[in-house]
């Protein structure tokens, strides 16, 4: 990457940061809305399979998110963290980036970092529940249990059926030994689940 004119890896253009060989980075939030290097706006990046980088084209901030997802899901952290942190050069308040670098920390073991990243997301967007339960999972890592179940609650008044928050909730009155309030949020959760049909509840949900 070049970002900022810091050369890490790679190369950049005036037209944002540059993902590995020749995959570009542009801006496309109101603040940096601009033409792509093919002159057409910078579409020419949109829907970019993640394993087709490599290709000279100019990719939106929301394709380098999909890029580092990838990486993430594919247990390439390292990449993944990469591609956030450049992001976050060219648009320091992009809430997925901020979010997702969060996570990646918290999987290391160490949600201590993980927390200003998250808190720094819910600053530019306190509507999204996942966000509130990302860092009441950091808070609980931490034994911060009443932060912890502020989160969740926040969480939970934003969506209500969403079920990581409410088993997150039931987990921390678990820790607290407050056995009546968990095993009401965990039989919330196995109801809920339990009226899903097959394909939604068939797979990932551990």
């Amino acid at each position: 990457f070049r970002v900022a004119g810091i050369s890490i890896k790679g190369v950049q253009d005036s037209h944002g940061i540059w993902l590995g060989v020749g995959v570009g980075v542009e801006d496309t939030t109101s603040r940096g809305r601009g033409r792509g290097r093919d002159g057409n706006g910078g579409r020419d990046g949109v829907g970019m399979n993640p394993d087709q980088i490599g290709a000279d084209v100019a990719v939106p901030i929301v394709t380098a998110l999909q890029v580092a997802v990838h990486h993430q899901t594919s247990g390439n952290d390292e990449g993944a963290e990469e591609i956030y942190k450049s992001i976050l050069k060219e648009s320091p308040s992009q809430p997925d980036a901020l979010h997702l670098l969060g996570l990646i920390y918290y999987n290391k073991g160490d949600p201590a970092t993980a927390i200003p990243y998250i808190e720094r997301a819910l600053l530019s967007n306190r509507t999204y529940e996942g966000f509130h339960n990302s860092l009441g999972e950091c808070f609980r890592a931490l034994d911060r249990a009443s932060e912890a179940k502020q989160q969740f609650e926040l969480a939970l008044l934003l969506n209500p059926d969403y079920l990581p928050a409410r088993y997150n909730l039931g987990l921390t009155f678990q820790q607290a030994r407050l056995w009546d309030l968990a095993i009401r949020q965990y039989r919330f959760v196995r109801k809920a689940t339990a009226k899903r049909p097959p394909s939604a509840s068939g797979s990932g949900s551990g």
